[in-house]
């Protein structure tokens, strides 16, 4: 049927299934999915052939040490497939046995409805919602008795829960399952296993922990709360080892993080103490210690002591060879973390549908940063957007509007839909219109019948996230060689590092797309898309180039005229040095470059003696001598001649000897 043969269903308890009777169950399947699709018997040969391999992945896969992550596209019907293949496989008498699953969604509603169509389709109470949502009695589901949770042959847990499960190596207590209303004596009931795991939608295997000051004086005030001076004094030496690395160096680089590796270890005493007495908060904020301890991590100094930050990440294995996990990813081709990663295979399935009928106009004066978009909204943007939405709007139209900050939605809906005359728009709203934005709408079909999608910004994450996850994916063996540096090209503010940019374009054209199949666009007709219109604001023509790639045939113009001009504040320029980085580059330009140095010398400036005051303030473009004086005495210089071995112990000589 497919490039690869059925595998075989051999669980370590009873014998093969043969071949041809898998084949056969595939395809029972595949019908029942199609007759579930509201477009199911106009599909091509093609898209039968996709569903069918998502199909065949979910029943069949049984490789522990790859991840098959299938990117079946939004809208394809995944979903579908996946609840009539368990619900199927455990109402047949042949593969009830090799039923056992696990489905991990996005939601705690998500797991509710899945848990309760398998339930529907067959006929019986056989999948259970996993999670820390309350049950009738107001208990969490996830508390719910050993033996009642045997009964289940299938879990839905939402992904976080796994996560959780995988962090305290606890995934044993969702493996078994039986055949039979279980009592104490579990003998006398056939045990299996819930040996299939398949994720719906991406789940990221690391998780960004900032740590900043507020996060050590969190550990910190429970430990003095304890009340033992000699914990206290554990932990005092400890932290003020990583309180260090806030220390400001006077060679920082700009536009550019540095990585920071700690060899020092945690006092044996600590995670006891932690753990047995201290709150969910500090446990937290001590295990993003512990991150940092065991990932290193990027640090951003600053003069602001809220912004004073190391961040680093924790890492959950979702690779765990308990199981033989199948990933539902509709923008996996474009998500080059798998590509990276040796966890992962991609599997090829057939292209099926194109976007001719879709359009994305985009407005690429400006960036979609968050800044420039907060910026812009206090600026004119907002009005210039309800302006245009309100002046070209139908009656009939149904509007999506995603932001890339959850605080914008109040702002622009009460400017939206107040009466708002000196705009010049109408004010009545015919039409419908509904908000939302990026991080809430992965995997909702809420607004599948809309025909307009207004995307006002993109989604950036911080500077630091894309090595991480870069770090966190590969096998690259001297991470601290990677340059991190920013510069700004092209309509955005790009790494230097080649593999780093890869991560920062992909993560944002998956999120971009993502948002963009919220509307009918997702939907399938004669091979393509009912008609639907995207208006976007970009200026990385990168990103639009891998939309591209993902949603062939799509039309992306550049026609969204905004009555709008960005006044921008040349944050792209370098900020200004303070006194003291010019004078200590000043010198390490003396001390690292030969032919300045050597020119020095030629024009008599730099003798045995050293470099005179006065000619060194004149090469630093200072006027006022107090200027130099005030800049050696500064903490930080004094740190710079301390590491150069540079004496400026006697304040009265005239020179500095380099």
């Amino acid at each position: 049927m497919f490039e690869e043969e059925p595998f075989h269903m051999n669980f370590e308890y009873g014998e093969d299934v043969p071949k041809e009777i898998l084949k056969q169950k595939i395809k029972d399947v595949l019908e029942l999915t199609i007759d579930d699709l509201p477009f199911g018997r106009t599909i091509s040969k093609e898209y039968r052939n996709a569903l069918a391999k998502v199909i065949y992945y979910i029943m069949y896969y049984n490789k522990e040490q790859k991840i098959a992550t299938l990117p079946m596209i939004t809208g394809g019907g995944k979903s579908t497939a996946l609840i009539n293949a368990t619900s199927y496989m455990v109402n047949d008498p042949v593969l009830f046995k090799y039923s056992g699953t696990i489905i991990l969604k996005l939601t705690q509603n998500d797991c509710e409805e899945t848990a309760n169509a398998i339930n529907k389709k067959s006929s019986k109470e056989v999948a259970y919602a996993y999670h820390s949502g309350k049950n009738k009695n107001n208990k969490p589901k996830n508390q719910i008795k050993k033996k009642d949770l045997l009964k289940y042959p299938i879990l839905v847990m939402c992904h976080e829960g796994y996560k959780e499960l995988s962090r305290q190596n606890d995934c044993d207590r969702i493996l078994k399952w039986t055949d039979a209303n279980v009592s104490d004596k579990y003998s006398q009931y056939n045990c299996y296993y819930r040996k299939r795991l398949i994720i719906d939608e991406e789940m990221s295997n690391v998780q960004i922990q900032p740590i900043t000051l507020q996060t050590i004086m969190l550990v910190e005030n429970a430990i003095l709360n304890m009340g033992n001076e000699s914990l206290f004094n554990l932990y005092y030496n400890f932290i003020a080892e990583i309180k260090k690395e806030f220390i400001k160096p006077y060679d920082m680089k700009r536009n550019s993080a540095e990585f920071i590796h700690l060899d020092i270890k945690i006092p044996e005493k600590l995670d006891q103490c932690i753990f047995n007495k201290g709150d969910r908060a500090t446990q937290e904020a001590y295990l993003a210690i512990v991150d940092l301890i065991r990932h290193g991590g990027y640090i951003q100094y600053s003069n602001d002591i809220n912004k004073k930050c190391i961040t680093t990440y924790s890492y959950i294995n979702i690779n765990n060879l308990l199981f033989y996990t199948v990933q539902l990813d509709a923008t996996a081709k474009i998500n080059c973390l798998y590509d990276i990663n040796d966890d992962y295979i991609l599997v090829d399935l057939p292209e099926f549908k194109t976007y001719n009928n879709t359009y994305i106009h985009i407005f690429d004066k400006i960036t979609g940063s968050r800044s420039t978009i907060e910026k812009g909204l206090n600026e004119g943007l907002l009005d210039s957007c309800i302006k245009d939405i309100k002046s070209n709007a139908k009656d009939d139209d149904k509007i999506l509007i995603i932001l890339n900050n959850k605080d914008y939605i109040n702002l622009f809906k009460k400017k939206f839909y107040e009466a708002e005359t000196e705009i010049g728009c109408k004010t009545d709203i015919p039409f419908k219109i509904d908000f939302t934005y990026y991080g809430a709408f992965t995997g909702k079909n809420n607004w599948a019948t809309y025909n307009k999608l207004f995307l006002i910004g993109i989604p950036i994450y911080g500077e630091t996230t894309y090595p991480i996850l870069y770090n966190a994916n590969s096998d690259v063996s001297n991470f601290l060689k990677l340059d991190t540096t920013l510069i700004p090209m092209n309509g955005a503010r790009r790494y230097l590092q080649k593999e780093f940019e890869d991560v920062r374009i992909s993560i944002i054209a998956k999120e971009l797309i993502q948002g963009i199949n919220r509307i009918r666009c997702r939907m399938y007709k004669d091979g393509d898309t009912p008609e639907a219109h995207v208006y976007m604001i970009n200026k990385d023509k990168k990103v639009d180039k891998l939309i591209e790639k993902a949603m062939p045939n799509i039309n992306i113009l550049y026609d969204w005229e905004l009555d709008y001009e960005h006044e921008y504040e040349y944050k792209n320029k370098e900020k200004a040095l303070t006194k003291e980085e010019i004078l200590i580059k000043q010198i390490m330009k003396i001390q690292d470059n030969m032919i300045y140095r050597e020119l020095l010398e030629t024009r008599g400036m730099l003798t045995d003696k050293g470099i005179k005051k006065s000619d060194l303030r004149e090469l630093c473009g200072f006027k006022a001598r107090n200027t130099l004086s005030n800049a050696i005495k500064s903490p930080i210089f004094k740190q710079f001649c301390t590491d150069r071995r540079i004496d400026i112990s006697n304040s009265r000589t005239h020179y500095i000897k380099i």
